[in-house]
């Protein structure tokens, strides 16, 4: 049984349009069976993605939260008493002489006790690298010298003590000949599993949307990608959201599950969608999923 879950997201890429209506989450094994709301009434900025694998000698299930905005409602040492079993703080960015910074209300003097204090809960602490406000100009440079940018980015891992890293990437130009993005995010995710490894602070997760897995979409560039390291991503935070033609109902949003979990296994893919207004530049609330 898999069960879709959840997340709220207060970023978008530049390609989307908001959901017109309310998301809501189903159980992938029966769609017709799409009418549960969260029920819970509390509004986190953030995405969360679920999924329950009912698999023997698998991972245990993954409950995920992304922590963003000063806005929330619930501070990030707070998340250390709800039911998540992971949190990725956003967000990793260059600044103006491609030195990476953290911009988000995560990031202040209490960001390292905050993340011990979540470790302590027992709970994964991710960074994620990338996100909607991030130049395409910043990754091509990046790969040119993703060595430099690897360092960098474990750099900032070690120092705040982080169990691994998210990759949001959102740029179609490097898929588009404007650079090899194929090769960036894949020489990106070996080189960051590989140097951390030794730390066991390798856990490497991948955040794309949808279309990146469609053979008729830029010939299907995380598919490629995939291929060349999906052995060292831990799993998969997909966007199943923001883009119709592979997730406007629960039905497409099923097959296109199914779809990305034939390349991915089920075990590795988290299916994430938008569950609560997160702002002004978000505009959507809950939805058949």
């Amino acid at each position: 049984m898999i069960v879709i879950y959840i997340f709220e997201e207060n970023h978008r890429f530049s390609e989307k349009t908001p959901h017109p209506g309310p998301l809501r989450f189903v159980d992938a094994a029966n769609p017709a069976a799409s009418s549960r709301g969260s029920g819970s009434g509390c509004r986190r900025e953030g995405r969360a993605h679920i999924i329950r694998k009912d698999m023997a000698g698998t991972a245990p299930p993954r409950n995920v939260v992304y922590f963003s905005s000063k806005a929330n409602q619930i501070p990030l040492p707070g998340i250390a008493n709800l039911p998540y079993t992971d949190v990725i703080v956003d967000f990793l960015v260059p600044d103006g002489n491609l030195n990476l910074v953290g911009a988000g209300g995560a990031f202040d003097g209490n960001l390292k006790s905050n993340i011990q204090t979540l470790q302590r809960a027992g709970k994964n602490v991710l960074i994620s690298f990338g996100g909607a406000i991030f130049a395409s100009s910043a990754y091509r440079s990046y790969a040119q010298n993703v060595n430099g940018l690897v360092n960098q980015i474990i750099d900032f891992v070690t120092s705040y003590g982080f169990n691994g890293v998210d990759i949001d990437y959102e740029d179609n130009a490097g898929f588009m000949g404007n650079y090899d993005g194929i090769g960036f995010l894949s020489n990106l995710t070996s080189g960051l599993y590989q140097a951390l490894r030794p730390s066991g602070r390798n856990i490497i997760t991948h955040a794309p949307q949808t279309p990146y897995w469609d053979q008729n979409f830029l010939n299907a560039p995380y598919t490629r990608i995939w291929q060349r390291v999906g052995n060292q991503i831990a799993w998969i935070n997909n966007q199943f959201y923001d883009n119709p033609d592979y997730d406007r109902d629960a039905v497409t949003k099923v097959l296109w599950y199914q779809r990305v979990a034939a390349i991915t296994g089920a075990q590795k893919l988290l299916a994430g969608a938008l569950v609560a207004n997160t702002g002004t530049d978000e505009g959507t609330s809950l939805s058949t999923i």
